[in-house]
């Protein structure tokens, strides 16, 4: 018997034939049309009149629709255990746990050497492969690898170029089809943001072991990817989405929220202790999209825990991170107002580069060289340092192109992600809604604080690309059921 198959498996109980295998039917003709998931589930349930007989709809609790939901597209055990490489893998990144486990043994344990290989062999033997290699968002990211790939042999330095297209190749490009042909079920869904609830912990941990205080900025001393303050930060910000996740989840163990909450409130102290501007904003444009589209319950709770924090904060952060994150609102900070002399002086660079090489830029990963060497041909002494925005290091180091890929890439993976949020809000599918709202705080937070950092080559656009993907499409077969009349969910 499939793992999951409905309870009960006979769908005569119901009056009519099962409407998601028409769903399931009528998607795979129609997947190549590029039509949504959710689209062309709800045509099929509803081609089918819903109660022939007169029968009321079925009352189900939401995890028998979830049940239901993903009945015809049983798990084989090749594909758990592709599925459990890809959570793995996901953990062992999102918790930073090379870099954690060299500062706690002294030793490279080499964890991505037995991972990494199943997590990719367990693309091609899952069973989402088809589906995954069919989303705007996957083939968007993969033709912005592809022209990476195309802008190197016009690089600046060509070995530098080739360093970088190496390395995403191997370890950043395939996340996104490892998580988006993997994550097929509700279940799946559900198990891969309370593994990454457990990384944010895990970070948050090394934090307070490893961290370290810095002209009143918090530094990760035990990692090299996330140690820097704005870095940590930036991380933190997407890793708090999964925690809230499981904070909003009012079926969970009251320990486990319990243990997400306080998480949160010092993740929160962690982001603002790194004294990130960027971070600060990203947060404000977060709570702002939190504020807006939350239902009612959760704002207030929003207001009260924001309320809270507000004055709590300033009570307990250093003045010298006071003092930089006020410059913000314009308070005057030397170091701050250094900075953000160099970040600007980066940024015109990188647009400037954008616009004189427009086609394949100055070579991926080669802005800090060129506009170093450019400098020093103008008898400048140089920055030598990458460009504070991901979005114009694609546009400067890769060309337009990319950048226009890898937007498309977002844009196609996100809207997709908010409709099913505001579908499963209106029809009352809490679990999906709560899902994929905190998957968008989490992404738009992220996104924001990015744009003044250079981390276009990080895991993060696969991460989230890959993620809202899979969160969607498990999502909008739920949305397909209730939509078409037959199910009805119990308060």
């Amino acid at each position: 018997m499939p793992r999951f198959s409905p309870l009960p498996r006979n769908d005569a109980e119901f009056g009519a034939s099962n409407p998601v295998d028409s769903a399931s039917a009528s998607g795979s003709r129609a997947d190549s049309h590029g039509q949504s998931h959710f689209a062309r589930l709800r045509w099929a349930a509803q081609s089918e009149r819903p109660n022939p007989d007169g029968n009321r709809p079925r009352v189900v609790s939401g995890d028998e629709l979830a049940t239901i939901a993903d009945a015809p597209f049983p798990a084989t055990s090749i594909h758990w255990v592709a599925f459990l490489s890809a959570a793995a893998l996901l953990f062992v990144k999102a918790a930073n746990l090379p870099e954690l486990s060299y500062a706690v043994t002294g030793a490279n344990l080499k964890i991505l050497y037995f991972i990494v290989p199943l997590a990719y062999f367990g693309v091609f033997v899952s069973q989402g492969l088809d589906s995954a290699l069919r989303s705007k968002g996957v083939i968007f990211f993969l033709l912005f690898y592809m022209w990476m790939v195309l802008a190197t042999p016009t690089s600046f330095w060509f070995g530098g170029s080739v360093g970088r297209i190496k390395d995403f190749g191997l370890h950043v490009a395939p996340l996104v089809l490892v998580i988006s042909a993997t994550i097929m079920s509700w279940k799946q869904v559900r198990t891969t943001f309370t593994v990454l609830a457990f990384a944010a912990i895990a970070v948050l941990i090394s934090t307070r072991v490893f961290g370290e205080v810095a002209s009143g900025r918090i530094e990760l001393a035990s990692s090299g990817t996330i140690g820097n303050s704005n870095d940590l930060a930036a991380h933190l910000l997407l890793m708090l989405s999964f925690l809230l996740y499981i904070v909003l989840d009012n079926k969970r163990n009251f320990l486990l929220r319990g243990l997400a909450i306080v998480s949160i409130a010092y993740g929160l102290y962690v982001i603002l202790g790194t004294g990130s501007r960027g971070a600060l904003i990203a947060l404000g444009i977060g709570g702002i999209f939190y504020l807006v589209k939350a239902p009612m319950k959760v704002r207030i709770g929003f207001v009260v825990a924001a309320s809270l924090a507000m004055v709590v904060m300033p009570l307990i952060l250093p003045e010298a991170t006071k003092a930089r994150l006020g410059s913000v609102f314009g308070e005057e900070h030397a170091e701050a107002e250094e900075s953000g002399e160099s970040r600007g002086y980066l940024f015109r660079k990188s647009v400037e580069y954008s616009l004189t090489h427009p086609i394949f830029g100055v070579g991926p990963d080669q802005f800090p060289n060129y506009e170093g060497y450019q400098s020093r041909a103008a008898g400048l002494h140089g920055n030598w340092h990458a460009t504070h925005c991901s979005w114009t290091q694609v546009s400067s180091e890769c060309g337009i192109p990319a950048l226009l890929f890898l937007v498309i890439a977002v844009g196609t993976a996100l809207m997709p992600l908010y409709r099913c949020y505001s579908s499963a809000r209106k029809l009352g599918i809490t679990d999906v809604s709560r899902a994929c709202f905190s998957l968008l705080v989490g992404s738009i937070a992220l996104l924001v604080a990015i744009t003044f950092l250079a981390q276009a080559y990080h895991f993060y656009f696969a991460f989230v690309i890959g993620l809202a993907i899979a969160t969607a499409r498990a999502g909008e077969r739920q949305l397909a059921l209730v939509s078409s009349g037959r199910f009805v969910l119990s308060c």
